[in-house]
């Protein structure tokens, strides 16, 4: 019998964009390349930024999002869904992972700016929710766990 990791526990670390005004990050890979991400549970969808998903795995096949997207500071926006051949947070890590592609421009000059490296996506409320993400600011651990429907399949 295999017996599947469950509870995975994700270091974070904290950036202060302006006095009382932080970004919770996390580090990941996609298809092997190191990534940084922000942690937003105020983000309806998790959300990766489309000219680094493109650099990293050319073969990507988009097709355009046509959900309701809710920007995040800016205007109207293309969107776009894409499939990641792997993804991992940790230890803990998807295939085959259905994502939305959206230009992070706008984010990426404001850490520019402040002299912060760049971002390549934001985990939103969608995966948070899905996973059963805990945040400890007291630890700067993220606890995730794969739902039983998935650990049992």
């Amino acid at each position: 019998m295999v017996i599947m990791r469950r509870t995975f526990h994700i270091p974070l670390s904290i950036v202060e964009l302006e006095p009382d005004n932080y970004h919770l990050i996390c580090r990941g890979r996609i298809n092997g390349h190191p990534l940084r991400l922000i942690i937003d549970t105020g983000a309806s969808h998790s959300c990766f930024d489309t000219h680094f998903i493109t650099s990293i795995q050319q073969d990507a096949e988009m097709t355009e999002n046509d959900g309701l997207s809710v920007s995040i500071g800016s205007d109207d926006f293309a969107s776009h869904i894409t499939i990641l051949k792997q993804f991992k947070l940790g230890q803990f890590e998807l295939t085959d992972y259905q994502v939305v592609l959206l230009d992070l421009i706008h984010v990426n000059q404001a850490y520019i700016t402040l002299k912060l490296p760049t971002i390549q996506g934001i985990i939103g409320s969608d995966f948070l929710r899905r996973y059963g993400a805990v945040i400890d600011y007291q630890t700067l651990t993220m606890t995730i766990r794969i739902p039983k429907e998935i650990h049992n399949a």
